[in-house]
């Protein structure tokens, strides 16, 4: 059968073909599926509704576990880590000490002490705790990952670098030599940083150790002057595709000092749409401009270098 609709003007017109029949079936399947939600509806609601309003509660009152179960440490290391992951370190701290307090040697509770302490600036007293852990738990990844970081923020290279043959028996030693690249890094001695964070590669488990391992290489390769390989560690990155912003600036970058002005151009277009604030790109463009003789166009650029000149990222 054909359904007829009235048109503009008083016209009619087919609208399209209608098997009644199917139109019954439809109806009829429609009807029996909404009474069987119905039923669920009653049944399962009011499950559904405890659930989830007990859910909400305990997120917000997660104090009311450990006032609850006062000597389950567990419980207030939970608590604790809450507050300290919405940067409330006044009660992370309160819970923490109340774990300690009911298990003084318990490894859990001695970690997240450390980290609190560490997150606050605290490094040298979240050292002790580490040191503490270690001298039960020498291969204790975590803290020994932890200890890297400490020792990195202080600036102590040479213990950061003592430290890497244990974190490698641990399994943590991608950590701590891409740490002690970076350290190198900023010394200026670009061939340790080379070789530390080449041996890293080599503990890279995962996609996110792998691109950090091909970012800092290329970056360390530019300070070198090595920019066939800066490309190539960028292009790797770029496969890994999860910081394209910086693999195309250190591209980019390579591409300028390779005479490639036009690739140049292209790379710091693409930076810009993952970091659109950060000088260094606008830095990068204006050169390129300036070098391809757009003189207009490298000055446009200049003014947003020096007006974004803080990165907007670490290690950038």
């Amino acid at each position: 059968m054909v359904a007829v609709a009235e048109g503009l003007g008083g016209t009619t017109f087919s609208v399209c073909p209608v098997d009644l029949d199917l139109v019954s079936d439809r109806k009829r399947y429609a009807s029996r599926l909404a009474r069987q939600s119905i039923r669920l509806l009653l049944l399962w609601g009011p499950a559904y509704f405890i659930v989830i309003a007990t859910t909400i509660v305990l997120s917000q009152h997660l104090e009311w576990i450990s006032n609850i179960l006062p000597w389950n440490t567990q419980a207030l290391c939970v608590t604790a880590n809450y507050y300290r992951n919405n940067d409330n370190y006044s009660m992370a701290t309160t819970y923490c000490d109340r774990a300690l307090a009911s298990s003084p040697n318990d490894v859990q509770a001695e970690t997240l002490k450390a980290r609190i302490l560490f997150e606050q600036g605290n490094v040298q007293t979240a050292l002790k705790y580490i040191e503490k852990i270690l001298g039960k738990e020498p291969m204790n990844r975590n803290a020994l990952e932890l200890k890297a970081t400490c020792l990195f923020v202080m600036n102590d290279i040479n213990s950061l670098s003592n430290l890497v043959p244990i974190t490698c028996e641990a399994e943590g030693a991608f950590a701590s030599l891409e740490l002690a690249a970076i350290s190198h890094l900023k010394l200026n001695e670009y061939e340790v940083a080379l070789s530390e964070i080449q041996r890293a590669q080599a503990f890279a488990h995962n996609a996110v150790e792998k691109s950090r391992a091909h970012l800092l290489q290329a970056r360390i390769l530019l300070r070198l002057h090595r920019y066939n390989e800066a490309s190539e560690n960028a292009d790797k990155d770029l496969a890994l595709g999860l910081d394209k912003g910086r693999a195309f600036l250190y591209r980019g970058e390579a591409k300028l000092a390779l005479g490639n002005l036009n690739g140049a151009l292209d790379d710091a277009t693409c930076a810009l749409r993952y970091y659109p604030y950060f000088g260094r790109i606008y830095k990068l463009r204006a050169e390129a401009f300036r070098q391809n003789g757009q003189i207009n166009a490298a000055n446009v650029a200049r003014r947003l270098a020096d007006y974004y000149a803080s990165p907007p990222a670490a290690n950038l």
